[in-house]
């Protein structure tokens, strides 16, 4: 099995917490390994860039294109083989239960403490999902930012939930309202400021890698775009 491993910089250490990466490339065929290898690469490179810049404020526009990222996630995870209806049906119930209370019946909070516990839960009913995708991208974001974040995707959770659950009864028509979460374009503002030296955007480190390993044309079609939404 092959394996990715890189050092940690000096400087970023202490925000990663460790001084080496080290991950499992999950496979034996060297070709693979290399292409998987370049896209691990970049990926890396990309998050210690962010990291680099610091703790920074986000947009609620910004908020719903990651709440959009994350969506598309859980749909393309799941979608092809969505198992188990009454499991979708129930992590439902679970969410509506918090986020959607009038589509279950649950019991009226009248005191201010009773109150107060169900909009915390509400806030961080997916907290964990959003702190996962912010550490894959190494972005450090301000707490209004992460309010921001955390209250877009519970929504678009549900939404993805939703439309899984659609297809576990077998009904595999679009979602109407997936195209409501914004999307970059490459004209349009970053996300978030990047570096400006292109020599270490993701593409740039994948085309020096695929010429120096002669990658084929084919390899190189397959899994350019998919580094560049890196760079997104």
């Amino acid at each position: 099995m092959f394996w990715y491993r890189k050092h940690v910089p000096e400087d970023l250490v202490s925000v990663i917490g460790k001084k080496g990466l080290r991950r499992s490339l999950n496979t034996r065929d060297p070709a693979v390994a290399k292409v998987e290898h370049a896209h691990i690469s970049a990926e890396v490179e990309s998050q210690w860039r962010n990291l680099r810049q610091g703790v920074r404020s986000i947009s609620q526009k910004q908020a719903f294109t990651i709440a959009g990222e994350i969506y598309r996630e859980i749909v393309s995870q799941n979608e092809d083989n969505p198992g188990n209806l009454n499991t979708w049906g129930a992590m439902l119930l679970s969410d509506w239960a918090v986020l959607k209370p009038e589509k279950v019946k649950v019991s009226k909070l009248t005191t201010p403490a009773q109150k107060a516990v169900c909009e915390n839960a509400r806030l961080n009913r997916h907290a964990r999902i959003v702190r996962d995708y912010l550490s894959r991208k190494g972005l450090l974001v301000d707490a209004e930012s992460l309010d921001r974040s955390k209250i877009a995707v519970n929504e678009a959770v549900c939404q993805a939930r939703e439309h899984i659950l659609r297809n576990a009864k077998g009904d595999y028509r679009p979602d109407p309202d997936a195209g409501r979460f914004p999307q970059l374009e490459l004209d349009a503002k970053p996300l978030l400021e990047t570096a400006t030296d292109a020599s270490m955007l993701p593409t740039t480190i994948f085309d020096s890698y695929a010429k120096e390993a002669e990658l084929s044309y084919a390899t190189i079609k397959s899994w350019r775009p998919m580094i560049a939404k890196v760079e997104e």
